[in-house]
């Protein structure tokens, strides 16, 4: 495992493994961006990038690349923004096919055509994951600011499907496109594929956008009945820590953002500078920033202003929002908490009449 060194996991985790390796990564290429969907976390335009950072080169990604790889890495995510957009995108991802990765490449197809898709049918990923944000051209236009977006993806849609590759549909379903939700399932549908959506939609604390998002999200109370019974049954083990409904926490998984820097997820602007490329001195930057990261965060939760809530052991609230906005009584997932009645699912589920 490239000399990685144990983490030691305190007892409330209770996982059956003695360590916890960075097997899981997801590389953002770029804050880039041919689609200005309106509640965009990372998206910036060319002339803000230099604002908030310098996207890597060609050759600093591979050197990410080959550093994850020799940290015991498996599975990578590419993204972004829209990673199609690099121009140097074939030669970045020819060389991660040729590192051993299981590769999931997420994309909003509208780009998958021509020599790149070529290049993506000889050397398939293991999956393909996209947003479908609307079912009509109008609904593109609406949500992304793009005019036949709609066309476009359909035409990624079909490569991918020709291409035999696996293709996961998703839908961030927001105020404007909640009217379009079974049109969009039905979407997916004609194509051959199942649709997961959510309309769970996070402020963004890495561009412009501050909080256009959730003056976009969808409320609780403007849910379908479907949709609220859908929200009822996600209850958790119970907890003692928020980072223990973290996937990425709990099994190994890491962010390199597009300007280098090392985050647990792509909601968290890491208050701590961790640059794997900066550890030019250390055998590996991604097991050294990595660990370092997992540590801080540890020390950090127990702290949070929620970690005395009655709710806390039950509650869904992801720790990218804990961490970024420091929630307290009176947000949001406070208010659903009350609404579901969360303390009788807590006793139904302690009795196991759930």
């Amino acid at each position: 495992m490239g000399g990685a060194r144990e983490e030691e996991l305190p007892e409330l985790f209770g996982f059956p493994q003695e360590k916890i390796y960075p097997i899981q990564a997801n590389f953002e290429l770029t804050p880039r961006c041919n689609f200005k969907c309106k509640m965009c976390y990372v998206r910036l335009d060319n002339d803000s990038i230099g604002c908030y950072g310098r996207e890597l080169s060609t050759a600093e990604w591979i050197q990410l690349g080959e550093a994850a790889a020799n940290a015991g890495t498996l599975r990578l995510t590419i993204t972004g923004g829209e990673p199609l957009i690099r121009k140097d995108f074939s030669q970045i991802y020819k060389e991660f096919t040729e590192m051993g990765f299981l590769i999931t490449l997420q994309t909003n197809l509208a780009l998958l055509d021509g020599k790149v898709m070529e290049l993506i049918a000889k050397r398939p990923p293991m999956l393909i994951k996209s947003t479908l944000y609307g079912a009509s051209e109008e609904m593109y236009e609406r949500v992304c600011g793009v005019k036949n977006g709609l066309a476009q993806v359909r035409r990624g849609i079909e490569n991918v499907r020709q291409a035999e590759i696996p293709l996961t549909l998703v839908a961030t379903v927001i105020k404007d496109n909640h009217s379009e939700l079974n049109a969009i399932h039905q979407l997916a549908a004609e194509y051959g594929y199942s649709l997961q959506h959510t309309h769970n939609v996070l402020d963004s604390r890495r561009n412009e956008n501050g909080d256009a998002a959730s003056k976009q999200r969808v409320t609780y109370e403007s849910l379908r009945p479907e949709e609220k019974a859908d929200v009822q049954i996600k209850l958790h083990v119970p907890q003692k820590s928020p980072l223990e409904i973290c996937g990425n926490y709990r099994y190994g998984g890491y962010w390199i953002l597009w300007d280098g820097q090392m985050s647990l997820c792509a909601h968290m602007k890491m208050r701590k500078r961790y640059n794997p490329l900066e550890e030019q001195e250390s055998e590996n930057g991604i097991e050294i920033c990595f660990y370092r990261m997992r540590e801080d965060l540890r020390k950090e939760y127990p702290d949070r202003c929620c970690a005395n809530c009655k709710y806390g052991e039950y509650c869904t609230a992801c720790p990218a929002v804990l961490y970024t906005r420091y929630l307290s009584p009176g947000t949001d997932q406070c208010r659903t908490m009350q609404k579901l009645q969360w303390s009788e699912l807590c006793q139904r589920r302690e009795t196991n009449n759930f």
